[in-house]
């Protein structure tokens, strides 16, 4: 059943302890329409941001992926590094930043972790932000994080964002399929560089990226293993009615995240796409309680049973607001990624 309309919510600012500048997020959302004004986003990295030159082991990369049906497994003289790759998608320039580790065996299969960022933000910056590389060993996976394009969402709003997918298409401005087709085309560029673990695609994202990380989950589940969405714009992109755009895919395993005391996206949000999650993968109603080191006092994350597929929920700390809850989340994602 469906909830009551939420209303319009009017422009806020972002709640961040961190002493950078936050960056904005996408429009807010009622239960069956969009509004056009705008939320805050709030990554505020704590790191200065990656150069975009390669790192000395590197070697030139190609411009587009091997024509042969040759697997990139056994293939020697990969780029290592870091960079900003340019792929073409559905006839646009696209670019997303890459990381792999300098010692990466092309006899070896690699999970690959997609890093989503949010409204007026980018992968070089949010590769810091999120902080998953922090951790060690960082050479367990390949990592990438996509730029987002300044799209025109309204007559009076235009931002870097990303088009939610072909069911935000029915009731707002925020729909589209490009954004799903560039993932489609990043993932069989670094499939043709790289001899990754097909098995083990993973994706992670704040805010608008939080929400690109519940449609890739929903409309590319067959190819995501899991994801990991944090401070999302409630479920107004995924499939709740039985007259929807499309449906999803397969049935990735999903941790979500939500503040609560979130100011640019209301706690009453989270748990829609919680909920959402928990209907998909056919869980319980009974929760195991989880602790982690760095949690707060008023943090509550749980795991679900009897799901198909595991499904997590983090209720995190007050004082995070809109930022990932960074005790924890970068070191505790990590692992969790780690054992599937």
């Amino acid at each position: 059943m469906r909830r009551p309309l939420l209303g319009v919510l009017s422009l806020l600012a972002a709640c961040s302890s961190d002493p950078a500048t936050n960056t904005s997020h996408d429009a807010a959302v009622a239960d069956a329409a969009v509004a056009d004004a705008t939320i805050a986003d709030a990554p505020a990295p704590d790191a200065t941001p990656a150069t975009d030159a390669p790192t000395p082991d590197a070697t030139p990369a190609t411009d587009a992926p091997t024509t042969d049906d040759a697997p990139a497994c056994g293939r020697a003289g990969a780029r290592t590094g870091r960079w900003y790759q340019d792929i073409p998608s559905r006839g646009v320039a696209r670019r997303f930043y890459v990381s792999v580790p300098s010692n990466y065996d092309p006899t070896r299969r690699y999970p690959l972790v997609v890093g989503l960022h949010g409204r007026d933000y980018d992968g070089i910056r949010m590769r810091d932000y999120l902080a998953l590389e922090a951790q060690s060993p960082n050479d367990w996976a390949l990592f990438v994080y996509p730029d987002a394009l300044r799209r025109e969402w309204s007559p009076t709003f235009t931002a870097i964002g990303w088009q939610n997918g072909p069911v935000a298409s029915m009731t707002s401005s925020y729909g589209g399929t490009d954004d799903l087709a560039f993932i489609d085309d990043m993932l069989a560029w670094m499939r043709a560089q790289y001899c990754l673990d097909d098995t083990r695609v993973f994706a992670t994202g704040q805010s608008w990226g939080g929400d690109f990380s519940n449609v890739v989950g929903c409309f590319r589940g067959d190819v995501f293993r899991a994801v990991a969405p944090v401070a999302a714009n409630g479920d107004y992109y995924l499939p709740t009615r039985s007259d929807a755009a499309a449906p999803c895919v397969g049935n990735p395993a999903v941790w979500a995240f939500h503040g609560i005391n979130d100011g640019s996206i209301p706690f009453t949000l989270g748990p829609r796409y919680r909920d959402f999650w928990v209907r998909r993968n056919g869980c319980g109603s009974a929760t195991t309680p989880l602790t982690f080191a760095g949690a707060m006092a008023d943090d509550s994350c749980v795991a679900y049973e009897g799901c198909g597929q595991p499904v997590r929920w983090c209720a995190y700390n007050a004082a995070s607001g809109h930022q990932i809850p960074r005790a924890y989340y970068p070191r505790e994602v990590v692992a969790w990624l780690r054992s599937f």
